[in-house]
C-alpha cells in the first residue's frame, strides 16, 4: 500500500490578506495541511503594515514562524510581483 500524497496548498497575497483581516490565520493553519507561499507574496505583505494595514502582521508572523513555510522558488512570473 502506498502512502497518500498531500499536494501543497499555495497561498497568494489575497488569500493571506483576507484571512489576516478576519484574524483567522491561525484557524487556517490548523485546518489545512501542507500550506506554503512564495517570497513574492511575503514581500507584498510586508508593504502592507507600512501603508496602515497592520492586520497583515498576523500573516507575516505565520510565515516568519514557519506555520506557513516559504517555498524557495517560484516561476519567474510570480517573482516579478
Amino acid at each position: 500500500m502506498s502512502e497518500s500524497f498531500s499536494p501543497p496548498v499555495i497561498l497568494d497575497a489575497t488569500v493571506l490578506s483576507n484571512f489576516a483581516s478576519t484574524e483567522s490565520v491561525t484557524w487556517l493553519t490548523s485546518v489545512l495541511e501542507n500550506l506554503t507561499t512564495v517570497p513574492a507574496v511575503e514581500r507584498e505583505l510586508q508593504r502592507g503594515p507600512e501603508s496602515g494595514y497592520t492586520y497583515l502582521e498576523n500573516a507575516l508572523k505565520a510565515i516568519e514562524t514557519g506555520q506557513i513555510p516559504l517555498e524557495g522558488s517560484a516561476p519567474e512570473q510570480l517573482e516579478q510581483l
